[in-house]
């Protein structure tokens, strides 16, 4: 069949020799790269009309390869024109197919009507329903009004059906010849993946363009040997994966890339547009994910790579881990399987999971430090896979790391960089993921080590966890140490942190001291501090964390103090609060600021004053016409429970002497 292609001159040229654009559209660009691949083309931009026309020749090869193609009617629904059902002649199904996608691209450059396209924006669509009479014409098909929907266009959505990617429940959708042809050579170039079908776009069209290519080589491969199957059906998630690596290996092959660009990325398109539902979502590869899986094939590892796939649990996805910039349990050791080997592991962990080079060298230090003092029972029993759930098994590591730190071996920013702080919610919380790097050298301790790249920069901004720990921190030292002297600090304050179970007692006794000195000493800097959005202690891990500054600290000069943003409240019931303001205002007119220093705030530190007293003060009745009324003994009984009925004095009684201890801090500035 003879196609005639619009032949009138634009800019010195046939139409014919103008270069099809890329449209922004996924599917109509994947449509179109693949005419390029089957034209031979290196750069998809020299892409012209002429040779899509060379390509499609008189339509009947795409005809039957669509026809056998299994994801054909997964991504045009079985309602489509060439797989119906309904029309039991399958030779003039595949003819009048053939005949409307001759029509369309006979229209490419001289659609007919003025609407925008809303798939590619172009000025013009084409007349549906017009070409479609004219290729039923005399074929004995009943005349109907036909419009595009999604068997004619990926989730196009139709006229009396939902709308999908494109506006169409209320009117037909616009689409130029362009668009609806391209798309029909989809099947020749998605995959399957995780049971949807997927195409891709970039940042990089070069990047893109050649691995759409080589998904239409390995279709074609295919179907040269009577496989229609969708590529990527028994994959799941390593269809991505494992086509990237082969991409890579021959690109570096053939030294078409010198790297992957900074900030190239590569979004995947997964949809599916059969049943009631159809549905579409991307997911990114990002950069550095890509630049990861370029490193392992530039380093001979994409074989390593492919094993570990190969080998995955179901639950556990290769390609969800790159994409999401998460750890990837594959990667260590479990059963008799060894983990990833160190190279591989070092480039996962510094190109996808953003680990710096010196924290893996800091994991496998401390490994071989802890394998010196280990039987060879308890070192098995420290690299099994559940070995640090046990907070027995944290702990000896953790004393491994004071002690190092005791020595000028081992710091906090080395710390960081291996459990870095989360900044989500209140409490000092670390992300837990070390623990598996420590694990994984304990099986190769050995290993080669990487180029250091330097350490983490001290805080300075107020908002963020570190600067309030250096803080709080910080001020606590300088403060014991100017009372008490640098060896009571280290026999006092290290040693009984070192003993389980006097912590909290004695950073609360910290706290009211300092409450009395320093604005930022609330108990809206306890709760940041020490409770998490639950309103339970956490009080391990920082007191583990000051514990190491402070050990830094003992053998030189700490941080610049940057004062934190923290919330300036009591935590008390509002009228609990008033009558404690009342109180200190009628006791220091009377006898003066000092003596309420000396006769309340000292007496509170020994003890000598406790819970009686405050509720002396509060349920006590004022004189004649105070508006600060006490309250009554069941608000009494009632303050001193938490919301689940339980005990809460200790800690009402901590609020309420840190109240008194910061009025007379605010009464007391110069």
């Amino acid at each position: 069949m003879e196609i005639a292609i619009f032949e009138q001159e634009k800019d010195g040229m046939r139409a014919s020799e103008v270069n099809v654009d890329l449209t922004g559209n996924p599917f109509v660009d994947t449509g179109l790269a693949v005419l390029a691949a089957l034209a031979g083309l290196d750069d998809i931009r020299t892409l012209t009309v002429d040779a899509v026309t060379k390509v499609h020749g008189d339509g009947s090869q795409l005809a039957s390869w669509n026809s056998q193609l299994k994801n054909f009617t997964m991504i045009f629904t079985k309602n489509s024109l060439l797989t119906n059902p309904s029309m039991k002649d399958s030779d003039l199904r595949v003819r009048i197919y053939v005949d409307i996608l001759h029509g369309l691209l006979s229209d490419i450059g001289r659609e007919g009507l003025s609407r925008r396209c809303e798939a590619c924006g172009a000025a013009r669509s084409v007349d549906f329903n017009s070409l479609c009479r004219r290729a039923l014409k005399g074929r004995g098909v009943k005349e109907q009004v036909r419009f595009v929907g999604r068997d004619w266009f990926p989730l196009s959505g139709s006229l009396g059906s939902d709308a999908q990617a494109l506006p169409a429940a209320s009117r037909p959708v616009h689409l130029c010849a362009t668009c609806l042809f391209a798309v029909h050579y989809l099947p020749l170039g998605m995959i399957l993946l995780e049971g949807r079908l997927a195409v891709f776009q970039s940042t990089s069209v070069e990047l893109w363009y050649e691995l759409v290519r080589d998904i239409v080589i390995e279709v074609q491969s295919r179907i040269k040997a009577d496989n229609y199957a969708t590529i990527g059906a028994k994959e799941g998630s390593r269809a991505v994966a494992k086509r990237l690596l082969a991409l890579f290996e021959r690109l570096q092959g053939a030294a078409r890339f010198g790297d992957i660009p900074q900030g190239t990325t590569l979004q995947v398109w997964r949809f599916t547009n059969s049943g009631a539902s159809p549905e579409c979502k991307i997911q990114e590869i990002p950069n550095p994910a890509l630049v990861f899986l370029w490193g392992a094939v530039r380093q001979g590892l994409r074989q390593e790579v492919e094993s570990l796939i190969d080998h995955e649990r179901k639950k556990e996805s290769f390609f969800r881990c790159i994409t999401e910039r998460r750890d990837y349990f594959g990667l260590y050791p479990r059963g008799k399987r060894q983990g990833a080997s160190p190279k591989l592991f070092t480039l996962y962990q510094t190109q996808v999971c953003g680990r710096s080079p010196h924290a893996l060298v800091t994991a496998r230090n401390l490994a071989r430090q802890l394998k010196q003092g280990l039987t060879p029972r308890d070192l098995k029993r420290l690299q099994r896979e559940e070995a640090f759930f046990d907070g027995a098994a944290r702990n000896q590591v953790r004393r491994l790391m004071t002690q190092l730190a005791e020595e000028g071996k081992f710091s906090h920013t080395d710390y960081l960089e291996l459990f870095p702080l989360r900044e989500d919610g209140p409490g000092i919380h670390v992300s837990c993921d070390g623990w598996n790097i420590i694990r994984y050298y304990l099986h190769h301790s050995d290993a080669f080590e990487p180029p250091s790249d330097g350490r983490l920069a001290t805080a300075t901004n107020p908002d963020s966890k570190l600067t309030m720990l250096q803080y709080y921190a910080l001020i606590i030292f300088q403060h014991y140490q100017g009372e008490r002297g640098l060896d009571r600090f280290r026999k006092e304050a290290l040693g009984r942190l070192g003993r389980s179970g006097s912590g909290i007692r004695w950073l609360r006794g910290q706290f009211l001291v300092l409450g009395e000195e320093d604005s930022n000493f609330t108990y809206g800097g306890w709760e940041a501090l020490c409770k998490n959005d639950r309103g339970q202690f956490v009080i391990s891990e920082l007191l583990f964390q000051m514990r190491l500054l402070w050990s830094e600290w003992i053998r030189g000069e700490g941080p610049a103090a940057v004062a934190p943003t923290v919330p300036q409240k009591s935590g008390l019931p509002m009228s609990v609060e008033r009558r404690l303001r009342t109180t200190f205002s009628q006791y220091v007119e009377r006898r003066g600021l000092d003596r309420f220093h000396r006769d309340v705030l000292l007496r509170l530190r020994r003890r000598e004053l406790g819970i009686l007293w405050f509720k002396r003060q509060l349920t006590r009745k004022e004189d004649e016409g105070s508006t600060k009324g006490p309250i009554s003994e069941d608000e009494w009984e009632d303050f001193l429970k938490d919301e689940e009925g339980r005990s809460c004095a200790e800690e009402r009684l901590f609020q309420m002497h840190l109240v008194l201890a910061n009025l007379y801090q605010q009464a007391n500035k110069p």
